[in-house]
């Protein structure tokens, strides 16, 4: 496992983590939350052995082909606005927008982050932490400009911690990954004992 920073506190890790993203002078120290505060209504099947999230990248496309639709549709509304050349670049313009839009969104949503849960504990990337050495789990929820970002904290026993980036894991429910995820590690750790 990489060198991991250190923290005595969940309150620590989430000021430690907001100073690194400090912009200007607006601080703000993100939200952290302990995974088993969160209350969701997936309750994971009790002959669960393992459960393994990883990105989607067909929920991925759907998304990004909805988001760039709405600049597209504005975009070809105006063209019949236009005369001459105007009629050619403006639709490719837009386009060029749209596959922008598409493959920015599509890269973002599928970055290589694998999580597997079992009864022994969990696996991130391959880094395998048992139960035993994790002290807490958390869900850390930083603003970055008018964006939220969401980070899986896992603090272990001699107070290094864990960030993951959640932003890869695309869900079509309220609260998006983090009560889902919640649930599972709170089920799994649960199990280990």
């Amino acid at each position: 496992m990489p060198q991991l920073p250190t923290a005595s506190n969940l309150h620590e890790i989430a000021r430690i983590e907001g100073s690194k993203r400090l912009l200007g002078n607006s601080f703000q120290i993100p939200s952290i939350k302990p995974t088993a505060a969160y209350r969701s209504k997936i309750v994971p099947d009790s002959a669960c052995t393992s459960h393994t999230f990883t990105p989607n990248l067909l929920r991925s496309v759907v998304i990004a082909g909805l988001i760039g639709t709405i600049p597209l549709g504005i975009l070809m509304n105006q063209s019949s606005l236009l005369t001459g050349a105007e009629r050619l670049y403006v639709p490719l313009a837009t386009a060029a927008i749209f596959i922008g839009v598409c493959a920015l969104f599509i890269g973002i949503t599928t970055k290589p982050v694998v999580l597997l849960l079992n009864p022994e504990g969990m696996s991130i990337n391959g880094h395998f932490v048992s139960w035993s050495g994790i002290r807490d789990t958390a869900i850390l929820r930083m603003k970055v400009g008018k964006n939220k970002s969401d980070y899986l904290v896992t603090w272990l026993r001699d107070e290094r911690y864990l960030l993951t980036d959640l932003g890869c894991f695309v869900r079509f429910r309220v609260g998006g990954i983090r009560g889902e995820l919640a649930a599972y590690i709170e089920y799994f750790r649960a199990k280990a004992t």
